[in-house]
């Protein structure tokens, strides 16, 4: 069974979290947790993750856009130039990376789509998943658009995540949600994901990571692709 830990960032004490993944090693488990990038500076770290049963981290990236990241204080440790060499940091030590954005902040124009889904192509996250951004009441984001006049409507049954419940700054409503709905097709398309899978099972097998594992979700997915495929990805 793949057990999920639902702490937003399993490693945030790091002193904590090396403590009890050393007592989870021999239990032998399999499981998912949440977790910062900071993973990716800590290598004692990663190799105790994948040693006690990690084989997937969700990480909460956001945005490719610093100054939506810095709008939202998250730019003093997420910096989006590292992106790429943090996540093949945290796929060498064996554990895949799956990857959470958010679509409609004040820096995104159009153009945030496309990106997006190159970006996750390039680095090859397993899987993952998108929200447009959600002025919930309570939270300054909310405050802050109330201000400004930016506000729809209170149908707190649209406030879901899937719909523009504000007036972004630099597209219209449709194109947001038109746009997010256009990333997730693309993402969750069948080809989309073997070939990131395929990527990252290359990468594992240059290093010889987890080669005889198939309890890892990626070698479950991958048994699912024709040899065909496999093959036609090979002569590419």
């Amino acid at each position: 069974k793949n057990i999920f830990f639902v702490d937003d960032n399993l490693i945030g004490k790091k002193g904590h979290t090396k403590e009890l993944l050393s007592k989870l090693i021999p239990f032998k488990i399999a499981y998912t947790a949440q977790a910062s990038i900071s993973l990716a500076k800590d290598e004692e770290l990663m190799e105790m993750l994948a040693r006690s049963g990690c084989l997937k981290v969700i990480i909460g990236f956001e945005s490719l856009s610093q100054s939506n990241l810095k709008q939202m204080r998250k730019d003093s440790s997420y910096q989006v130039e590292n992106y790429l060499a943090d996540i093949k940091k945290i796929q060498s030590s064996g554990i895949e990376v799956e990857g959470a954005f958010i679509f409609g902040y004040d820096f995104d124009d159009e153009s945030v789509f496309e990106k997006t889904v190159e970006f996750i192509n390039e680095a090859n996250l397993s899987t993952a998943f998108f929200n447009i951004l959600t002025p919930y009441p309570g939270t300054q984001l909310y405050q802050r658009l109330k201000r400004e006049n930016r506000l729809f409507h209170s149908d707190w049954t649209k406030y879901d995540g899937e719909h523009a419940c504000f007036m972004p700054k630099q597209m219209s409503q449709q194109i947001l949600e038109d746009g997010h709905h256009w990333v997730k097709k693309q993402i969750y398309s069948y080809e989309s994901i073997f070939k990131r899978l395929y990527g990252l099972w290359r990468l594992w097998n240059e290093n010889k990571i987890r080669l005889g594992d198939r309890t890892s979700p990626l070698f479950r997915n991958l048994a699912y692709a024709h040899p065909f495929f496999i093959r036609n990805m090979e002569s590419k």
